[in-house]
């Protein structure tokens, strides 16, 4: 093969391979988004089962969070040292064994033993996945093929309510947990038809079998080209150690990714996911409509707008969508603290508690929201005003607002970002910082903010979230790259090595 005469890509081979890790990485995410979401219903089952108390409940139900930590760590160095696919596949055999465990579990250590391997096999997923995707997606497609992860998370958390919805008797939370067996099975068959991520053999001097599979993959002309620019850019990237970390320039990336992660959870989506019932119910509507209003009107605005990301990230570009979703964000938040402020409310503490007891990790997804709407349908209703009634709706408007601007901004473009800006020297272990900085930013952010809504009331609390958002538009507008269309290895070269500033 030589660099005037390439060979050209095998258009359906390049196009069977972008699929099969779309949809590996799409069921990944479906697995994760359901996990994260089931526990809403099932945990009234468990609680019954086993005799739970309240704290019992809470961590057993946040036991995944602690397993995500580990499985976002563990999966950046097993990424490095034995190839993204293998960490994919490891992820995978974790998530059938976690969901096998959930579901034989006849006693609360069993259950709590599932939940932290399946929180290995998510927290692990939150990192390969997006990575793995932008390594073997072409510039042209790589923000919507990697925003495909965070549409099926919500798909996974819509699943995961209508599974709530349907399974009503006291063994149900065997059948709630068992369905997620099928997209990790259908994911497990899939990873035999994926390749080997060519940059990650490009590093490790498997030239051949990058050179093939990056030609089905990038269907680019001059592939011989290309990898000899690929590997002058990791001639000294083949085994990167921890302590490359103390490079200025590679610590301060890691540490705008971890920004970047922490911003999506400080934006406040679990906290208005977990209000959420408490909103409706405040603009009128009796608590069976308001379950129902908050359970599938918010899902179906979640999932709709996620979509739109995927449809226009690669046209329109990743800053533009980020900074648009956070005004909106900022307006939408605005709204509501202004509204709970000119009614005056307050949470009583009782609920705060039960809350907190309950609080888990839900990237982006709403995975709180059916559990709150139980608490909701408990609370006595109050007696509703003309103007208070006209104040909820307008509370209304603001959460959906809300919700939309985020599920095109913040939650899918923050995984697409993190999986672009690091160099791929550093990307797997940097990534896992990131998401690990996710997974604990949110368990903290959630537990946090529960209390100064008991304390402050909603309407500062919403207002200082707007403050948090407004942080993360500067950080984002100043700092934060365009990487549309740009390889992997430009952005490095352009942004890391500032040779050309990218805006």
């Amino acid at each position: 093969m030589n660099d005037a005469d390439p060979p050209k890509p095998d258009s359906r081979a390049y196009l069977y391979v972008l699929r099969s890790v779309v949809v590996v990485a799409g069921l990944g995410g479906i697995s994760y988004g359901y996990a994260l979401a089931v526990m809403s219903g099932a945990l009234l089952f468990l609680k019954n089962q086993f005799h739970m108390s309240d704290v019992l409940a809470g961590f057993v139900t946040s036991s995944l969070v602690l397993g995500g930590v580990l499985g976002a760590i563990f999966a950046s160095i097993i990424a490095d040292h034995c190839g993204r696919r293998f960490a994919n596949s490891l992820s995978v055999i974790f998530l059938i064994a976690g969901v096998i465990i959930t579901v034989i579990a006849n006693s609360v250590p069993i259950l709590i033993l599932g939940r932290v391997i399946l929180g290995l096999a998510v927290g692990a997923i939150t990192v390969v996945a997006p990575m793995y995707t932008a390594e073997l997606a072409p510039a042209r497609m790589r923000g919507a093929m990697v925003s495909v992860f965070q549409l099926a998370i919500t798909l996974g958390i819509m699943i995961a309510y209508v599974a709530d919805t349907y399974f009503s008797s006291d063994a149900a939370w065997r059948w709630m947990f068992a369905l997620n067996l099928i997209p990790a099975v259908i994911a497990f068959i899939f990873l035999f038809f994926i390749p080997r991520s060519p940059r990650w053999l490009v590093t490790h001097n498997h030239i051949e079998e990058a050179q093939e599979i990056f030609t089905h993959t990038q269907g680019k002309q001059n592939v011989s080209v290309e990898l000899n620019r690929m590997r002058g850019e990791e001639s000294d990237m083949s085994h990167a150690k921890w302590s490359a970390f103390l490079d200025k320039k590679l610590l301060k990336v890691t540490l705008i990714g971890m920004a970047i992660m922490f911003f999506q959870q400080a934006s406040g989506v679990n906290i208005i996911f977990f209000y959420a019932p408490f909103i409706f119910e405040s603009a009128g509507f009796q608590s069976n409509q308001s379950a129902l209003i908050a359970t599938v009107s918010v899902g179906i605005v979640n999932f709709l707008l996620t979509i739109f990301a995927v449809i226009f990230v690669d046209r329109w570009g990743r800053r533009p969508l980020l900074l648009s979703g956070l005004s909106l964000i900022v307006l939408s938040l605005l709204i509501i603290g202004t509204t709970f402020y000119l009614k005056d409310s307050l949470i009583d503490s009782h609920v705060v508690e039960h809350l907190q007891s309950q609080a888990i990790s839900g990237h982006a997804a709403g995975a709180n929201l059916a559990h709150a709407v139980d608490i909701q349908r408990s609370m006595p209703s109050h007696p509703q005003t003309s103007e208070s009634h006209w104040l909820g709706y307008i509370t209304l408007a603001g959460v959906m607002l809300y919700v939309g601007s985020f599920a095109f901004s913040l939650g899918p473009m923050c995984f697409v970002v993190v999986s672009e800006i690091f160099p791929n020297k550093i990307r797997s272990k940097a990534i896992g910082l990131a998401l690990t900085t996710n997974w604990l930013s949110n368990f903290i952010v959630v537990q946090t903010s529960l209390s100064l809504l008991d304390t402050l009331g909603a309407s500062f609390t919403f207002w200082m979230f707007a403050l948090f958002n407004v942080a993360a538009f500067i950080f984002i507008y100043r700092v934060i790259p365009e990487t549309k269309n740009h390889p992997l290895e430009e952005i490095e070269r352009r942004w890391i090595v500032n040779t050309e500033r990218m805006r």
